[in-house]
C-alpha cells in the first residue's frame, strides 16, 4: 500500500481520509472504529458509492496515478 501524506492539502490526491471498510448501508457497524481505515482522498473517491467497487482496480490505478505524479 502507498502511504497517505498527512502534510498534503485537503484537495491533494494523497490527503488522508477516513474510509468505511464495509459500506454503511451493508454493515451495522457504520462509523465504529473497526469499520474505518485511512485512505487517500483520491482512492476514497474512487471507492465511493458511484466509483469502482473493485479495490484491486483502485490500487492498481492509484499506483499508476501516483507514480506519474498526477
Amino acid at each position: 500500500m502507498l502511504p497517505t501524506d498527512p502534510e498534503a492539502r485537503p484537495t491533494d490526491d494523497r490527503y488522508p481520509t477516513l474510509d468505511h471498510i464495509e459500506s454503511i448501508g451493508l454493515f451495522d457497524g457504520g462509523d465504529d472504529p473497526e469499520n474505518l481505515r485511512t485512505a487517500h482522498r483520491w482512492c476514497n473517491l474512487m471507492l465511493g458509492e458511484d466509483g469502482y467497487s473493485n479495490e484491486e482496480a483502485v490500487r492498481v490505478s492509484a499506483r499508476l496515478r501516483f507514480a506519474l505524479g498526477e
